[in-house]
């Protein structure tokens, strides 16, 4: 996102990344801010929920609103948890990526 607003101010000048591939693709880690960011906002809205189920510390002052609020907070759990998977990438190994093939075949030298 930075290189995207950056490109806005200054369009040209800039150094061309090539996406790795062959054995440097398989040294992708995963994107820790984003998983904190996520796992940080899992922790506030399960701890938004909790201060609601208490009298003295409700936030929403609307009893009626209160399984309405807490639908939408436990789907935006269950999407920050999608997007924690998401930020985690599998280990591709090179043996799935291939299959035996039967085909008659003719080398020229």
């Amino acid at each position: 996102m930075p290189v995207v607003l950056l490109t806005l101010v200054k369009p040209k000048g800039h150094s061309f990344k090539v996406t790795p591939k062959g054995s440097d693709a398989g040294l992708t880690h995963e994107d820790r801010f984003t998983i904190l960011v996520a796992l940080g906002l899992i922790f506030a809205t399960g701890i938004g929920i909790f201060l609601n189920t208490n009298f003295a510390t409700r936030i929403v002052t609307e009893a009626s609103l209160l399984p309405v609020v807490a639908f939408w907070s436990i789907f935006n759990m269950l999407i920050l948890l999608i997007v924690v998977t998401i930020s985690v990438p599998r280990p591709v190994s090179r043996a799935e990526e291939r299959f035996a093939i039967c085909e008659p075949c003719r080398i020229v030298t």
